[in-house]
């Protein structure tokens, strides 16, 4: 009577082991950084805004997305609320998409800011006032997201 109890036990214990041949994915296997080309934004300069999707991974990525918006930035106050795009929100075409991240490479997206409501081009956004702003990026897949850190730029009169 007593064997009897175990053996379910010992059953469960031998079904929850993982295939030691999937790959697990560790802490920042893809990663966003933030560079900007200035910190400071004097009105009628542009300032680069450059998103590196980073993989950590020895092998090819490749990501799934259910629209055309892949990696997206953000320029958001010191409240939190974000400034461009207009309102906050993208415009994503509901048409898949993907993006291949070489093994221990990187990919390079690039957007012009000259302190607006919008990236240039396309149009004249808005100016917005002086102050600090945040720049971020974020990239959401199925299953996946990944979040950049915060670079600040200070718009100057």
């Amino acid at each position: 009577m007593i064997l009897r109890p175990l053996i379910p036990i010992a059953f469960l214990a031998t079904a929850c082991v993982q295939d030691p041949t999937i790959p697990k994915l560790g802490d920042r296997a893809i990663e966003l950084r933030v560079r900007v080309s200035t910190q400071q934004l004097a009105a009628g300069q542009s300032d680069t805004i450059s998103i590196n999707a980073i993989n950590h991974l020895p092998d090819q990525v490749r990501i799934l997305f259910n629209s055309t918006c892949q990696i997206l930035v953000y320029i958001r106050t010191k409240t939190g609320d974000a400034v461009v795009p207009e309102g906050g929100d993208y415009d994503c075409i509901p048409v898949p998409s993907q993006l291949v991240i070489p093994g221990n490479g990187t990919v390079t997206q690039k957007f012009i800011w000259k302190g607006g409501t919008a990236f240039d081009p396309p149009g004249s956004p808005t100016r917005l006032p002086a102050g600090d702003y945040f720049v971020t990026a974020t990239m959401d897949a199925d299953g996946f997201s990944v979040l950049g850190f915060a670079v600040k730029v200070t718009l100057l009169p």
